[in-house]
């Protein structure tokens, strides 16, 4: 099941060292190696020199290669790695780990406990409810409450109060704590990694109501074309005069910018029986059924 985006969701779609001193040390002439770089060299792109944050299974891995020493334990912990979805979680079941691996499902189940310890709180969890105890567990609020609540989420997303208190053993102060502590964990703790940077879409057309109904169209002027003319050219003498030469350009670079225009403004309008025809309609007030007024 797809993890929710955040608690209040997640709980609605429950079921069930040295001293600073250089040493050069060697032959002299060896330093020639690393000679300066000259005028002409390129140097890298921006593109090569930036820094790209981690993935998650990069960020898993290096904890892997720092946490676990057994040979054994990593090779079981690079499988799992692999297992984890972008939100943080393992499948539900994967017991044919061990018998592909050739290990016990105990020796699984106990490299697992240790990669549930890794960064961010809350990895390598099969559910919510065990996505939500790794985080109170690294926080040391995960009391035999919290345990009970955690094990009736149903209840939370009811908002029965009164069977909560009773199972947890808490009154209604101490209830309404926990349940603010649960909404602020995170349930998809994996997505803090591997973002996309989402880019805007521009419309190409605006539309505005009007209070009688009527809508007005109008072009996006983001989204049209621009001339550029080079600031250099521009200001060259031309045959003719550099007064004649610039307006010569101005009305090129006008004549050029209306055809865009119009280009962009063109639309299909649909007539009742079904015929349509290119119309340009920037501007215009349309009614409800269609028709420009």
């Amino acid at each position: 099941m797809e993890p929710p985006d955040d608690v209040g969701e997640a709980v609605q779609a429950v079921d069930g060292e040295g001293d600073g001193s250089l040493d050069f040390g060697g032959d002299p002439l060896a330093w020639s190696a690393t000679r300066p770089r000259s005028a002409t060299e390129e140097l890298p792109g921006l593109d090569q020199t930036l820094s790209r944050a981690p993935t998650l299974h990069e960020h898993l891995e290096a904890q892997l290669a720092m946490g676990l020493a057994d040979p054994i334990d990593r090779i079981i912990g690079q499988n799992l790695i692999a297992m984890v979805d972008e939100a943080g979680y393992l499948p539900d079941d994967f017991s044919a780990l061990a018998e592909r691996l050739g290990c016990s499902g105990a020796r699984v189940d106990a490299t697992l406990a240790k990669l549930q310890g890794f960064d961010p709180p809350g990895i390598f969890a099969r559910n919510l409810s065990e996505c939500l105890a790794l985080q109170l567990r690294d926080r040391n609020r995960l009391d035999a409450a919290m345990r009970i609540m955690l094990d009736h989420l149903p209840l939370v997303a009811g908002r029965d109060a009164a069977a909560l208190m009773r199972l947890c053993a808490v009154d209604a102060k101490h209830l309404a704590g926990m349940v603010a502590e649960v909404r602020s964990l995170n349930p998809k703790p994996g997505l803090a990694f591997d973002a996309a940077i989402a880019s805007p879409i521009v419309p190409d057309v605006l539309l505005r109501a009007q209070s009688n109904g009527d809508w007005i169209i109008e072009l996006n002027g983001e989204a049209l074309p621009r001339v550029l003319v080079n600031d250099r050219y521009f200001h060259h003498d031309q045959p003719g005069g550099a007064r004649q030469g610039r307006a010569r350009l101005y009305r090129r670079t006008s004549s050029a910018g209306r055809v865009a225009r119009q280009g962009a403004a063109s639309t299909r309008h649909y007539h009742p029986q079904g015929v349509a025809r290119d119309r340009p309609t920037a501007g215009r007030l349309l009614s409800p059924r269609g028709s420009a007024s």
